[in-house]
Order: structure tokens, then C-alpha cells, then sequence
């Protein structure tokens, strides 16, 4: 195999040093190093066949799988069906991988979430979840902590009547995305509430979406 090296000389137009053999080039660089070559082909068969430990594998989370990316579900910590709750959302969250504790909501006011998301979803928490699924209506977790928390993960929520009606949609997730052939097709539906304002010059953020 010829060796072909990089370069031009602009004046003549022609490569600035010829095509070698790969041969030759191996033993003018054995050559070059005389009298340490012996210490360098010494070297060369010491290292042959050992395995030199690397870099450590990078792995990438895909934020498109919520296995991958992480997810979690996000409870008021006030609620007295907490539990109850939690214990039926449990299919969906071993369907979507669920480690670890829950996140809760303690009722903050909203000059607190900053600290909030310091010491309960901290960007320097390299496992934290992207995916957050509130369980409950604006009452237990308002609308407003739900837009804040949205710019930092992506955010959903879940507001049924009761634990049972909880448990029998998580049940249902986790059976048609184990079915071998969905019977149904995936359909968006899109729609926009609106609160309107909280306070004079204060919107709630549904406002802005109507």
C-alpha cells in the first residue's frame, strides 16, 4: 500500500514529497530512532495483545424516551390521598421506568420556587427526571408552580376523580403500549382553557394560551 502524504508545491504544481511504500515508511521511522529502537520494539512486544483501559463510555440520555430521560410523578405533600394516589399511578410509572422517590409540592408561595427546584430538581442532579407527571387538579398543585416548573422539564398532569379512576387509565396505558398490534391509532387532541386574571394585571398562565 502506497502512502500518499499531504502538501502541494504551488509553484511546480506537484506533490511536495512522492508516494511511499507503507513498508518503507515503517522502517525509516524505526530508523529514525536508532539507538532507542531496540527499547522501542521491546516496548512493541510487551504491549501486544493488552488491553489499555480508555476513556469511560459516554452514554446520552434520549429525551424522547421517558425511560431514558427519566420520569417521575409530582404529588401536594398536603393531599391526605397522597398514597392512594401514588399507588395508582404505579403501572404507568413501572411502564415508564419510575426510580426513586416522588416529587412534592408543599404548598410554596411563588417567591420559594426558585429554592424549590434548587433542593428538589437541582439542574446539578444529573439523574433528575425530565419528565414530571402532576397528579391532581390546579387545587392541590396550582397552574402557575406547573408553568414554572415547565421551563426546566416537561411537564403533564393527571387530574382524575378518584385513585380508581387513576389506576384504570395507567392500567390501560400500560396495556395497549404491551399489545402486540394497538387496536386504536395515536390521536392528538389540542385545546385551550383560559382563568383569566388572579389579580389586577396578574393573568393566570391559561390566559395566554386561549
Amino acid at each position: 500500500m502506497q502512502v500518499t502524504p499531504f502538501g502541494i508545491n504551488y509553484a511546480t504544481r506537484k506533490l511536495l514529497l512522492d508516494p511511499i511504500q507503507d513498508t518503507e515508511l515503517a522502517q525509516a521511522l524505526m530508523d529514525a530512532y536508532g539507538d532507542n529502537r531496540a527499547a522501542l520494539q521491546d516496548m512493541q512486544k510487551a504491549q501486544r495483545g493488552a488491553v489499555v483501559r480508555g476513556e469511560a463510555r459516554r452514554e446520552t440520555r434520549d429525551l424522547g424516551d421517558p425511560r431514558s430521560a427519566g420520569w417521575t410523578v409530582l404529588l401536594n405533600a398536603q393531599d391526605p390521598q397522597r398514597a392512594q394516589w401514588l399507588d395508582a399511578i404505579q403501572p404507568l410509572a413501572a411502564l415508564r421506568g419510575m426510580k426513586g422517590d416522588p416529587l412534592y409540592y408543599n404548598g410554596e408561595q411563588p417567591y420559594a420556587w426558585y429554592d424549590w427546584v434548587s433542593n428538589n430538581y437541582s439542574p446539578l442532579d444529573a439523574d433528575r427526571p425530565f419528565y414530571i407527571l402532576i397528579l391532581g387538579g390546579p387545587q392541590q398543585t396550582p397552574f402557575l408552580f406547573q408553568a414554572f416548573l415547565a421551563t426546566v422539564a416537561a411537564v403533564g398532569r393527571l387530574d382524575l376523580d378518584s385513585p380508581a379512576a387513576v389506576r384504570a387509565y395507567a392500567e390501560k396505558i400500560a396495556r395497549l403500549e404491551n399489545a402486540p398490534a394497538p387496536v386504536n391509532q395515536r390521536e392528538a387532541i389540542f385545546f385551550a382553557t383560559n382563568h383569566g386574571a388572579i389579580a389586577p394585571n396578574v393573568y393566570d398562565p391559561t390566559y395566554y394560551s386561549h
